[in-house]
Formats: C-alpha cells, sequence, structure tokens
C-alpha cells in the first residue's frame, strides 16, 4: 500500500509539474497586445485578443465621450452656419429673413411626411432574405434599413417608402429600436408584389440587369432587395425577378464612375441614390455623395477631361519641341554657311 501511495504520489506530482509547464509556454505564447489582461491557464490566444480588445475599449471610454462631445459640437456649428446661409439667401431673395428656419430641426422633420410628400416615387426593401443571413449580417442588414428610414425623413419630399416580407427574425432584431412601429414607414408583412402597384409597375434593382435605369419614376416601386451577403449570392435578386416576372434594372454607375473596389453597394447606399435623384439631383452629384470615399469614386466626366488635357499638354509639348529643333537646324546652317564664306 505505501509503495502504491507513493507512485500516486510521483503520477499527481508529474501531473502538475506538466500543467506547469503548459502554463508557462500559454503565457510565452501571448500575443504582445495582451499586456494586463488577467491570464488564466485554460485561456487560448482567441479568449487573451478578447479579453485584451475588451480592457482597451474600457479604457479609451473618456476618450469616446470627449471625441462624441467635439463632434456634437461640431455638428452644432455646421447647422448654425446653415441657417446663417439660408437667412442670408433669403434676404437677397427678398424673403424676411425672420421667417427662415433650419429644415433639418425636429419640427421641421416632422412636417416632412410621405403623405405630405409631392414625390410619389416608391422604394421598397425587400426583407425576404432572413434565412440566408447569419445573426451578424441581419443585425447590419436592420442597421441599414434604419439609416434609410433616417435618410427619407430629412428629404424635402420624402418617397413612399415601404419594407415588405418584415417578419420572423427581422422583426426581432428591429424591436430593439424603440418606437420604430411609429415610423413614417409602411411596414408590411406580405410581399412587394402584393402591395397597390401593378406588376408592370415594380422594378426589382439589381447589378446583373441589362437596362439601365435612367431616372426613377412617379407611380413606380423600385425594390432593393434586403440581403446582406458579401456578394456570395451574387445574382440571386436577378433570378428571382426572373422567376416572378417583374422588370429589373441596374443603376448607372458604369456609366457616370470609376471606382477602385467591385461596384458592390449596400441597401442605404442604393436607397439614398435612388431618393436622391427622386429629389432631382444629378446623378453625378447623388453618386459621389452616396459612394463610399474607400472606393474612390471618379467621374468620368472629370477623367476624360484630364485626359483631354493631358493630351493637349502633350501635344504642345511636341509642337514647341519641333519648334526648337528646327531652330537649331536653322541656327546650324547658318553657322555653317558662314564658315563657308
Amino acid at each position: 500500500m505505501e509503495v502504491q501511495d507513493e507512485l500516486k504520489n510521483e503520477d499527481r506530482m508529474d501531473s502538475l509539474g506538466e500543467d506547469a509547464e503548459n502554463t508557462d509556454e500559454k503565457l510565452s505564447q501571448a500575443p504582445s497586445d495582451t499586456v494586463g489582461v488577467e491570464v488564466k491557464p485554460e485561456m487560448s490566444k482567441r479568449q487573451l485578443k478578447k479579453q485584451a480588445k475588451l480592457l482597451k475599449w474600457k479604457d479609451n471610454k473618456p476618450l469616446r465621450l470627449e471625441q462624441r462631445k467635439k463632434e456634437k459640437l461640431k455638428y452644432t456649428e455646421r447647422r448654425k452656419q446653415r441657417l446663417e446661409d439660408l437667412k442670408r439667401q433669403a434676404a437677397e431673395d427678398g424673403i424676411e429673413p425672420e421667417t427662415v428656419t433650419d429644415p433639418t430641426s425636429r419640427k421641421n422633420l416632422k412636417s416632412n411626411s410621405m403623405k405630405n410628400s409631392t414625390c410619389k416615387v416608391g422604394i421598397c426593401i425587400d426583407m425576404s432574405f432572413n434565412d440566408l443571413m447569419i445573426e451578424k449580417d441581419l443585425n447590419k442588414c436592420i442597421k441599414q434599413l434604419n439609416r434609410c428610414y433616417s435618410v427619407n425623413r430629412r428629404y424635402e419630399n420624402p418617397v413612399q417608402f415601404y419594407v415588405t416580407s418584415f417578419t420572423g427574425k427581422a422583426a426581432s432584431v428591429m424591436g430593439k429600436n424603440d418606437g420604430w412601429r411609429n415610423w413614417d414607414v409602411h411596414f408590411h408583412e406580405k410581399s412587394y408584389l402584393e402591395l397597390d402597384y401593378p406588376k408592370e409597375q415594380i422594378v426589382y434593382l439589381t447589378a446583373e440587369s441589362e437596362n439601365v435605369l435612367r431616372e426613377p419614376e412617379d407611380g413606380k416601386l423600385y425594390v432593393i432587395g434586403g440581403l446582406v451577403d458579401h456578394n456570395s449570392k451574387k445574382g440571386l435578386c436577378h433570378k428571382l425577378a426572373l422567376e416572378k416576372g417583374v422588370q429589373h434594372a441596374r443603376l448607372p454607375l458604369d456609366e457616370y464612375i470609376e471606382m477602385s473596389a467591385r461596384k458592390v453597394l449596400s441597401v442605404d447606399h442604393v436607397f439614398e441614390i435612388i431618393g436622391g435623384i427622386a429629389q432631382k439631383k444629378q446623378w453625378e452629384e447623388v453618386l459621389l455623395q452616396a459612394i463610399p470615399a474607400r472606393t474612390q469614386p471618379k467621374l468620368k466626366s472629370d477623367i476624360r477631361a484630364a485626359e483631354t488635357e493631358d493630351s493637349s499638354s502633350n501635344l504642345s509639348q511636341t509642337r514647341e519641341d519641333e519648334g526648337n529643333e528646327i531652330t537649331k537646324v536653322e541656327t546650324i546652317e547658318i553657322e555653317s554657311s558662314s564658315l563657308t564664306v
């Protein structure tokens, strides 16, 4: 019995020694950005990084609050400046400046309703793709939908905004937003095909379409697929449009701009582009405003103008060089003639 007890104790000590060695090895392999993190023997590298990120986020909270204060001050200054510009413009037009108010104030935004709008262009977000998105992507899609609402209520004449097939997971995620049922948006559980729009007046927007949208028309419904898939379901909306027998079209991106990245836009970007054109703005202005700067969008008209200018400059330089060569030849001939005489 004593021999067995001694063997058990030796085994226990060996086990403790191995655990200590494993712990030391984990600590030596811990990422450098986990300094200050409470390390537990059973924590993986991923857990260490995650805990370090959380700790850094907590430490930076005062800086974030300070940054938000600065941004709020800048926003307030911009609003004041915009209102002053509007009043100055009103005075030049013979309008009493005191009657001018900030169009982005809450009071004015409440009066900008779809019911009172002269714009009858319909935009619909088709939310029938819930089951094709993971939770993270569905949350992103709902955030994009929220931004669509925010953009629309700031239009002087909002578009007619619909959200269809709005059930299940999407409705549950939207429930995190207080008061969303009071938004100036037509939420429906039914499909966009069941709305009060004739089938021939429905246009599904898809990048794969050969039809180019020139200008949104009053009385038509433009459908955007409510799908965040990182381009893994490419061509799905086009396929569905063909199956349902509805019209389809693409935005005129190729006709107006060049981008450094692939031409895949999020739901809110497409909404902002259609909504901006519906507000009688120009394509160039709307595209540059809506498309993210990280894609480095450039107007093709500007590129052509730069190429023409470069071509003219090169031509002028060539003519100047040719003129210099002629002058050199003439000078050499004169010098040769003088030497001969």
